[in-house]
């Protein structure tokens, strides 16, 4: 996972100049470390750590840039996060779940594998299957 620093400190003014590829950079060297100690790439997963020393623009722009190409699934961890009063407010939404599902809808659209983290599976499952025509990927 992505972390733009120490819990302390990590959001006290976080800045980038270019947050996705900041992610992208710290990813490939992720997974040069994993190759070098030959783990089996397939075990891998990628968490580019929404709210992890990141403010709520950073957060956005990363849940909008394309990252295809990356070689493995995106973890995503959404659930309860402030940025979402930010989606909130700016989509006239009527509260941060309604934020949430906006984001999750914005990710399942890509059809691209990712991994949730959630913190009410059942509800986020319920809306997903508002918007999948597939019953049985929405199961998994």
């Amino acid at each position: 996972m992505h972390s733009g620093g120490r819990p302390p400190v990590m959001q006290n003014n976080p800045c980038y100049r270019d947050v996705v590829e900041e992610v992208r950079s710290f990813f490939e060297s992720k997974k040069e470390a994993w190759a070098e100690k030959e783990m089996e790439m397939e075990r891998m997963a990628l968490d580019v750590g929404i709210g992890f020393g990141k403010n709520p623009d950073h957060n956005q722009t990363l849940l909008e840039a394309d990252w295809q190409g990356v070689g493995r699934p995106l973890a995503w961890g959404l659930s309860r996060k402030s940025f979402l009063g930010v989606t909130q407010t700016e989509r006239g939404l009527r509260d941060r779940d309604q934020a949430l599902d906006f984001w999750n809808r914005h990710l399942w659209e890509r059809g691209t594998a990712m991994i949730w983290r959630v913190h009410d599976p059942f509800r986020v499952r319920e809306s997903w299957k508002i918007f999948s025509d597939d019953a049985k990927a929405v199961a998994r």
